[in-house]
């Protein structure tokens, strides 16, 4: 949106506590890993991701805030700065030139 970096990712199958977000220079990087064994079937399940988004210029890396939402998505979110800026008036100085020789 014109005021805000907003991004939502699916991670439904991962605890909070198997996601991780980074800033990294202009980047955020949102990484999660999770393992589990069946003991039914002795069956072994890893899934495992990682997503790297560069920032746009206009949003400052110390502002991401997250949250997870109640159906499991994480969402990101930074203000962007004010890129529009008001007018600003330059002064127009004024400087008279005479001829040295007194106008003649």
């Amino acid at each position: 949106t014109p005021d805000k970096f907003a991004i939502r990712v699916d991670t439904r199958h991962f605890a909070p506590e198997e996601i991780t977000v980074k800033t990294q220079d202009n980047c955020v990087i949102i990484h999660g890993k999770h393992e589990e064994k069946s003991d039914d079937r002795g069956c072994y399940v890893k899934r495992e991701f990682t997503r790297r988004y560069v920032l746009p210029e206009d949003v400052d890396p110390h502002t991401v805030k997250c949250h997870l939402t109640q159906g499991g998505l994480l969402a990101l979110e930074a203000p962007r700065k004010n890129t529009k800026k008001e007018p600003k008036t330059i002064p127009i100085d004024i400087k008279h030139e005479g001829k040295k020789d007194g106008g003649k």
